[in-house]
């Protein structure tokens, strides 16, 4: 199973047709979820937001699992589309992880693939605002709670001023959810899981 065939099966598990269809309409399955950071190669943003479904169940088993799975699947629904492939220099790498050098010790440069942003292709909208309006215009019905989980899962990323503060603390304090979303977005993307770990977790849920 890859982790596409498990979001997908979760999706009709779930009863998500809704959903199904957004994730197979759009990039979601073969772009990044990043260009330089995180999950930044093809099918990255899948196995995040798997990432974090995976880690809102162990998080939070007493929740609606189909909810979770809402969450995780929207939370970054904005990245669709706003990269493109290219072409990029990079040091080339050994079998150990470090980098290769010529006989003058200086680093070897290679040409590979890669991504990088596109133009926008929606309203320039706040980072998880867009991927409500984006589920809003799939028809995707969506709950306060899980709203105000995928609004402020950037967490200590979010802009901690004004307005932006004081709202993020209201929904803080509303739902321990909205803390264990921003929580499970951060442990993704800076301590992934292999596509081995996601995929046998996903076999978990769906067997489960």
């Amino acid at each position: 199973m890859t982790a596409k065939e498990g979001i997908l099966t979760l999706c009709d598990k779930y009863g998500q047709p809704d959903l199904r269809a957004v994730l197979l309409g759009n990039t979601f399955f073969t772009y990044p979820a990043s260009s330089i950071y995180h999950h930044s190669t093809a099918g990255g943003l899948a196995e995040h937001c798997a990432g974090v479904f995976i880690r809102l169940m162990v998080m939070n088993a007493g929740q609606d699992a189909a909810s979770l799975f809402r969450i995780a699947m929207i939370h970054d629904l904005c990245k669709v589309g706003t990269f493109q492939k290219t072409q990029k220099n990079e040091k080339q790498k050994v079998a150990d992880g470090t980098f290769a050098v010529d006989r003058f010790g200086k680093p070897i440069w290679v040409v590979v693939d890669g991504f990088e942003k596109a133009p926008f292709t929606l309203p320039v909208m706040g980072h998880a605002d867009s991927s409500i309006l984006i589920a809003e215009r799939a028809g995707i019905r969506l709950t306060d709670l899980e709203m105000m989980c995928i609004r402020w899962h950037m967490g200590a990323y979010e802009s901690g001023e004004g307005e932006n503060s004081y709202r993020m603390a209201q929904a803080l304090e509303f739902h321990p959810l909205v803390a264990l979303t921003q929580t499970a977005d951060l442990m993704d993307s800076k301590l992934p899981l292999t596509t081995e770990q996601t995929i046998a977790a996903l076999e978990g849920v769906i067997n489960s």
